[in-house]
């Protein structure tokens, strides 16, 4: 059934993912896919979560190209689940705490982990600040990752997520800003 539902979603889309579809390509019938789950949405994360157990953390000992990977990871490392999809999975979450919980979980908890690895690895290699604040790294880096798979149709072009790489490491403030913390 998880096999099927991401063949589905990968060859329909998330709107027109259905359970009929997902039981035909199983061979088993709506029914038994309803006995496990309550609907599109659950059957789809527990597919996803299944697949996405583990994510390789980027991790070459070149920081640019650590980060350029770590935010590629947010914007399709899957190609059984590109950006689209999660976008409209997302909204489907939205109406259940129970499946927002689930969503992140799935979806969004393994790529942190990677992209805290990485950051760890950047940091021991003394490539960043050693006060560094990595959950807050690691949202920027999600949420400009997210924000432009939303935004831009189709994967991201390797120079604008070096450019943005090169934006975050330099940092936003200017020489005399960082001297006055």
């Amino acid at each position: 059934m998880l096999d099927a539902a991401l063949a589905v979603v990968r060859d329909n889309g998330y709107n027109a993912f259905s359970i009929e579809d997902v039981a035909r390509r199983a061979g088993t019938s709506r029914p038994a896919i309803y006995r496990r789950f309550a609907g599109r949405a659950p059957l789809l994360l527990a597919a996803v979560q299944r697949r996405r157990q583990t994510v390789a953390p980027p991790d070459t000992g070149c920081t640019i190209c650590d980060l350029s990977d770590a935010i590629k990871l947010f914007t399709g490392a899957d190609p059984m689940v590109p950006p689209e999809i999660w976008t409209a999975l997302l909204a489907d979450c939205h109406r259940d705490p129970d499946l927002l919980v689930a969503f992140d979980e799935a979806i969004s908890e393994p790529l942190r982990v990677a992209v805290r690895s990485t950051l760890a690895s950047a940091a021991r290699r003394e490539d960043l600040l050693s006060d560094l604040e990595t959950d807050v790294t690691v949202d920027l880096i999600a949420s400009w990752a997210r924000n432009a798979a939303l935004v831009n149709p189709g994967p991201l072009r390797d120079d604008r997520v070096e450019q943005i790489v090169h934006v975050l490491l330099r940092g936003l403030a200017s020489t005399t800003t960082r001297s006055s913390r």
